[in-house]
């Protein structure tokens, strides 16, 4: 097994300190104990900055799009599609990604979705003028390129370096990378371009954001800990060492009822969220919301999907609800997306109102979360696959929804005059089919069957059977010892016996 360099923290030597997993496990072979390291926090710190720059890199246009139409003197649909087309890459690539990971390994697929990402912005600084135009696209698809593996990595943390019951936040944590990277993207874009002529400065920031990036990640990201965290990830290592289940055996555990059920379900209803992020000015813009507000306004999606993904994570880690916590997501969703708007999309209000941050607050209270729950679900119904494999048709459904949804209505809401009360109307109709989108979500979670946890199935077993072997060695201990006492007493008798003839004598 690789070994983590002592030299990155000095947590992980042999003979370091360690944090037990409280499922103990102590095999009745090896007397191995799982354990997980602190240096697993720095790990997932990797994937969380590569997620974040990446989703950066994927809408620093969003909330700019006309000053960046005018530098480039293309249309601002032509902008759309610079924050579409890392969705629409997602598919062609995903499943090629998918076996790459698993060849290349954790560590490998980490650097290599940090190089593209990394590539890309460099890209987007080359093209600086109109006639250079080709060089943002280009380097926003190689960027692209990135997101289906940085997606499956996402599980593939969790498993290797967290335990059962921390799994659940690990992946939370790391694919929160994504709305913090919106959230990033939502707060520099306005605060650096000012106008057309400050693009290529803001292209210049991204671009330093994504060698620091890089710099990061080439020197914490790491293979695996020592020892494992916990039986599944015993599992997987030496089905990888053994060669014993080929991508081919892992995408026909796919045909699964439950995981397509779940990802067509979380697809509709997350790829509305894909689509407010690309359209947000589309959106906002023709009810006089300024850049900085609508920036602001994507901002506040982020603190709150924090908060509810970790209250909802510990929660999830010790009550395995996870198909009724995403129905709930889903309806709640609904609602407040129908209030939004009705309150915030109006005019006549202030350009910094109550309505529009404390609506997008709460919407990413309840938004954020269902991400993670989602790619764990998925991990679990289809199991033993790697989580490279369970997670890819879970994201490819909500990446394509959002392309759709953007694509469609972002031309609908753009097909009217500039600020008129028709295209104001257009936005109201765009918001209620998202929300409708949450609400039929809602109802397919309500026919997934939660009967086949393969992944819970398989650890609830290995903690029985080594929690047995356990025992039956304390049994054996003990049977042992009485033998050994039974025989010394018989030695005793032996010389009692002995002494008592000699004083005969």
């Amino acid at each position: 097994m690789n070994q983590v360099n002592s030299e990155v923290v000095g947590l992980n030597v042999a003979g370091s300190r360690h944090e037990v997993n409280d499922e103990e496990a102590i095999s009745d072979v090896s007397s191995a104990v799982y354990m997980v390291t602190p240096y697993r926090w720095l790990v997932l710190t990797t994937v969380f900055l590569v997620n974040l720059i990446n989703a950066a890199f994927w809408l620093t246009y969003s909330v700019v799009v006309d000053d960046v139409a005018k530098h480039y003197d293309v249309s601002e649909n032509v902008v759309n599609i610079l924050s579409m087309c890392m969705s629409g890459l997602y598919g062609p690539v995903v499943w090629t990604a998918a076996p790459l990971v698993k060849r290349i390994g954790f560590c490998n697929s980490v650097r290599l979705a940090a190089l593209f990402t990394c590539a890309g912005g460099a890209l987007r600084y080359m093209g600086q003028s109109p006639s250079t135009f080709f060089l943002v696209v280009i380097g926003q698809c190689v960027s692209g390129l990135a997101r289906p593996v940085i997606s499956q990595l996402l599980g593939l943390v969790s498993l290797q370096w967290f335990a059962g019951k921390q799994r659940t936040l690990a992946t939370a944590i790391a694919a929160l990378g994504n709305p913090f990277g919106i959230g990033l993207a939502f707060m520099l874009s306005p605060s650096i371009a000012k106008g057309p002529g400050d693009v290529v400065k803001l292209n210049f920031v991204t671009m330093c954001l994504g060698i620091l990036m890089l710099a990061f990640v080439l020197a914490f990201v790491r293979e695996r800990p020592e020892t494992d965290p916990s039986a599944a990830a015993t599992a997987a290592r030496e089905g990888n060492e053994k060669g014993s289940m080929t991508y081919l055996d892992e995408l026909k555990l796919l045909k699964n009822r439950e995981y397509w059920l779940l990802s067509f379900a979380f697809g509709l209803a997350f790829g509305q969220t894909n689509a407010i992020a690309i359209m947000l000015n589309n959106l906002l813009t023709p009810f006089g919301y300024p850049h900085t507000a609508i920036g602001i306004c994507g901002v506040m999606v982020i603190l709150p999907g924090i908060i509810g993904a970790g209250l909802i994570a510990g929660y999830l880690g010790k009550n395995p609800m996870h198909r009724e916590a995403l129905i709930g997501i889903y309806v709640a969703g609904a609602a407040i997306l129908v209030a939004f708007f009705v309150l915030a999309c109006r005019t006549g209000l202030p350009d910094y109102n109550g309505w529009l941050f404390v609506l997008a607050a709460v919407f990413g209270f309840f938004a954020q979360p269902c991400f993670s729950i989602a790619i764990e679900l998925g991990c679990e119904v289809v199991y033993p696959a790697s989580p490279a494999v369970g997670s890819a048709g879970v994201v490819m459904c909500a990446q394509y929804v959002g392309l759709i949804v953007s694509a469609v209505f972002g031309a609908y809401i753009n097909a009217a005059p500039d600020n008129s009360k028709e295209q104001q109307n257009r936005v109201h109709i765009t918001g209620y089919v998202m929300a409708g989108c949450w609400v039929i979500a809602a109802m397919m979670m309500t026919l997934f069957k939660t009967d086949n946890m393969a992944r819970s199935t398989f650890e609830a077993g290995e903690r029985v059977r080594l929690k047995q072997a356990k025992m039956d060695a304390k049994r054996a201990s003990r049977s042992a010892s009485a033998a050994q006492s039974g025989a010394l007493d018989d030695d005793d008798d032996d010389v009692n016996e002995r002494q008592h003839l000699i004083t005969a004598k």
